[in-house]
């Protein structure tokens, strides 16, 4: 995804409020020097329907899920939920990260595992 911070995409205004994320997504395809047709094309909308998104404060999460995706840019980062989080320390941290790496691998073999199955049952369904 796109290194975009709040402040630098917002300028002085308060991160905290909520954009307009119209606003902010028009900021992101001037920076990437995308044009509304462009979007509009990968959207495949009209053009009109483009310029609707652009003057939204806010618009629904699949199609802001959507527009991130072409955008190469994660525009749900600015919304800060309302509530306050704990902090994690260190050792939850790197407990976490060994257990995301125990996963991951743990998947690798699981989809290994998976092939030779379908292999097998490919040979008995030939057999």
């Amino acid at each position: 995804m796109g290194t975009y911070g709040n402040k630098e995409l917002l300028g002085e205004q308060n991160a905290a409020d909520q954009p307009h994320i119209g606003k902010v997504i028009k900021l992101v395809m001037e920076k990437k020097r995308m044009k509304v047709a462009d979007l509009k094309h990968a959207l495949g909308r009209k053009g009109g329907a483009i310029y609707y998104i652009l003057r939204q404060k806010y618009i629904p999460v699949p199609m802001l899920l959507r527009i991130s995706e072409l955008l190469d840019e994660n525009l749900l980062e600015f919304y800060k939920p309302k509530i306050s989080q704990p902090s994690m320390g260190k050792k939850e941290a790197e407990d976490l990260r060994e257990e995301i790496a125990r996963l991951h691998e743990e998947m690798k073999l699981l989809k290994k595992e998976n092939e030779i199955f379908r292999e097998v049952l490919t040979i008995r369904k030939n057999a």
